[in-house]
């Protein structure tokens, strides 16, 4: 391809008019959000539907395929949501680079007239699952400009391996999102495009290089997305935006075709293709379906391995690397990795504290690898139009590349064999199932200041597949300590002094780094599911305290109309996607459900006795605990129950299950909070009593009565309900009315029900 000589201002002010022009006016922000978090914007400001808003934020990769191929939607209407999405989030954050909303609805239209035609079980195994690419990938009729002028307004003609192998697996594809220059620096930011910014903190970088990517999945613009990586390039953008993100070992996922900043022939850390998403299991689901398609025949890079189904030992073992040796984590990481540490050991994972071998010297022959061609073929590309080099660039010495010879080569070639070898020992001499560590000795940080890049290079000289894995945010109890914690020397310090207290770092995501060893994929996947639940769950000491939080900020947001998945990061919930089960269970509706529900919902079955607002916040509790009371008296005689009538049994239900577990000192996995029927099964569970011994007010309730009652929550959950969800609803609404489905249900007489419930009568 030509290289452009015109001068890189008119370039980059041509590609932005042009992107700008492909989102559509409604599709447009009418109102400047100033507030340093916009994850709550595609849910305020009023550009998408109800049921866009619930294509968008419910589930993941997993769950959207089986619903478009169950016809639940259509592959048109989930496309045009997450172009919507990605829209806002552009708009927001300057994730995306390439726009191609038109083409991807049209094959969304063909996708939909394919399913009218194929039976359920021969679709294929994508089937209409929009999917965003790194804007390497190349895409017919589109530019793969990696941010610099000279290879920009010059379209493709033809795809990419991985983008090819996604349209035959029956993927959308819609969008390409933003880099660094020369992509190897971990801030998207180049003259063509500009900054990409982190939604989750504005003020903090979205990371690199793959960082319009993380940024784009963080506001659920995508819910998957496929990036590269040669020295961190997926781990980085998914850890600073609180993402999923996986590094495969080479030869697995087809990496060729792509635009890259090196030139051909070029050779020594091996960059890869990965996916990155909002749950492991997406990123589970992504490599499996990929490695089932045979790549080998799309790369001839690729490896004729498909994929091998693996299930780790009954006891896992895990490697715990609390710092590399070369950079001190800061008060926010090491948190993180202690009680991440305490988790894992609470659930029986054995732990192995270990210190990694020879990590300055791995990083040092890893940054002369990336460099091996003294970076003259990049410097080339950036003068061709005259573009200035960015800050992070600059930062990182680029022009200034010691020369290197072919000896020089092959000397760091036998120095990585050493290097390889030692932690190949270390792996069989600890047998271990994985490593835990920092994915950096800090969470993301503000513009231009990531220079740490030795937590996640390293794996990428060793080939070994990596992931990351998110946690949570920094606490207001992360303070700043003393710079004398930093042991490593200046630029340790320098690093360190980058961490001024949580106020600067408000919504920084934490995370961890899960490595397996080499070509061991499919294993490392399997562990990082498991370890996935088990950090997901929430101490007992923990649960009561957030739980009233939540519910406190929920009563909050009713009236003041702030979001509520802002309200989620602020109390350090670990992500808001399952944020709909904690307001069915607070006894609130779900954000995006039809307004008069909404306010129905709050309102007692006695309603005339409250007349205002601040009265029905006020009877709130009580309302919960009396709930049960409510259906005992719909089934005496036989009268219909309303919708809040269910939510609010389904509330105190939970909440009598939440104290169940606080007074056994059972902590709570989070995925469990999807329904109080597995909060009760978890208890009863773990206490080895039945449910109804485990939680002893169910009793007032009946175990029938209350799975009945779950069912019918979850159906009022959906917005909207479908022709045959209308069709189940009043089926169970009636068995409630009827009670003809509840013969031999035990209750409890009134001397047994507790003397909080009676005293609501």
């Amino acid at each position: 391809m030509a290289i452009s000589k015109e001068n890189w201002r008119s370039i980059a002010q041509k590609k932005q008019e042009t992107r700008a022009s492909l989102i559509k006016e409604e599709w447009r922000l009418k109102e400047k959000y100033e507030d340093s978090n916009v994850l709550d914007v595609p849910s305020r400001c009023g550009i998408l539907s109800q049921k866009e808003l619930q294509i968008t934020t419910e589930g993941d990769a997993v769950d959207l395929v089986e619903m478009l191929k169950h016809g639940v939607y259509t592959a048109e209407e989930v496309t045009l949501a997450f172009c919507k999405r990605a829209a806002i989030a552009q708009q927001l954050t300057n994730c995306l680079t390439e726009i191609f909303f038109e083409q991807a609805l049209l094959r969304a239209k063909e996708l939909d007239e394919e399913r009218k035609n194929t039976p359920k079980a021969k679709l294929r195994p994508l089937h209409g699952l929009p999917i965003s690419l790194k804007d390497s990938f190349k895409i017919p009729g589109v530019d793969s400009s990696i941010g610099l002028a000279c290879f920009s307004l010059q379209p493709d003609d033809h795809y990419s391996a991985v983008p090819q192998l996604l349209i035959d697996l029956g993927a959308v594809l819609y969008c390409k999102t933003n880099i660094p220059q020369t992509m190897m620096t971990a801030d998207s930011d180049n003259n063509v495009f500009g900054r990409t910014l982190n939604p989750n903190n504005l003020l903090l970088t979205a990371g690199g290089s793959t960082g319009g990517e993380g940024s784009l999945i963080a506001q659920r613009g995508s819910i998957a997305g496929i990036g590269t990586d040669i020295a961190g390039s997926i781990r980085i953008p998914s850890a600073c935006n609180g993402i999923y993100g996986f590094k495969p070992s080479s030869g697995i996922v087809p990496f060729a075709g792509q635009r890259g900043p090196v030139t051909e022939g070029v050779s020594g850390v091996e960059p890869v293709a990965g996916p990155m998403a909002t749950s492991i299991r997406s990123c589970n689901f992504l490599m499996e379906t990929i490695m089932r398609a045979k790549p080998w025949l799309y790369d001839s890079g690729c490896h004729h391995v498909p994929w091998q189904a693996s299930v780790p030992g009954t006891k896992l073992k895990i490697g715990v690397v609390y710092d590399d040796g070369m950079y001190t984590p800061h008060p926010p990481v090491r948190r993180t990795i202690a009680e991440s540490v305490h988790k894992l050991k609470d659930a029986g994972v054995e732990i192995v504290p270990i210190q990694l071998p020879s990590v300055l010297e791995a990083f040092s022959t890893t940054i002369q690898f990336y460099s091996a061609d003294e970076n003259k073929y990049i410097q080339k590309l950036i003068k061709s139009t005259d573009e200035p080099f960015v800050p992070s660039v600059v930062k990182k010495d680029l022009p200034n590349t010691p020369p290197m010879d072919l000896q020089k080569f092959f000397q760091l070639t036998a120095t990585r064999h050493k290097i390889e070898q030692l932690y190949h020992e270390l792996w069989l001499q600890h047998g271990l199932d994985a490593i835990l560590a920092p994915p950096a000795p800090h969470t993301a940080v503000p513009f231009d200041e990531w220079l740490a890049i030795s937590y996640t290079c390293l794996w990428n000289l060793l080939d070994y597949p990596a992931c990351i894995i998110p946690t949570g945010r920094v606490r207001s109890s992360d303070s700043k300590d003393d710079i004398s914690q930093a042991k490593y020397g200046e630029m340790d310090e320098q690093t360190y002094r980058l961490y001024t207290g949580p106020e600067q770092f408000t919504g920084a995501p934490t995370s961890v780094q899960l490595v397996g060893m080499k070509q061991e994929d499919e294993r490392l996947l399997q562990v990082a599911q498991i370890v996935d639940g088990i950090l997901k769950t929430i101490s007992s000491e923990e649960l009561p305290s957030m739980l009233q939080a939540f519910e406190d900020a929920v009563l909050d947001q009713e009236r003041s109309g702030q979001n509520i998945a802002v309200m989620s990061l602020q109390l350090g919930l670990p992500h808001p996607p399952l944020l709909h089960a904690w307001i069915a269970c607070a006894g609130l509706p779900h954000a995006y459900r039809d307004p008069t529900v909404r306010s129905r919902f709050l309102v007692h079955y006695d309603e005339a006795e409250h007349q205002s607002t601040d009265d029905i916040f006020k009877a709130r509790q009580s309302h919960i605990r009396g709930a049960h009371l409510i259906f005992h008296d719909s089934l005496s005689n036989q009268v219909p129950c309303s919708r809040h009538q269910v939510l609010l049994l389904e509330a105190y239900i939970f909440r009598t299950a939440v104290n169940a577990l606080c007074d056994a000192d059972i902590g709570l996995p989070y995925h469990h909070l999807e329904s109080p029927l597995k909060v009760l099964t978890w208890a009863a569970k773990q206490s080895g009593r039945s449910m109804v011994d485990s939680c002893p007010w169910i009793g007032c309730i009946g175990t029938k009565l209350c799975d009945l009652v779950f069912k019918l929550s979850w159906l009022i959950n959906r917005c909207p309900l479908s022709p045959a969800d209308r069709v189940k609803e009043q089926e169970l609404t009636r068995v409630l009315a009827n009670g003809d489905e509840l013969v031999g249900e035990e209750w409890l007489d009134d001397a047994q029900i507790p003397d909080a419930v009676q005293q609501t009568r």
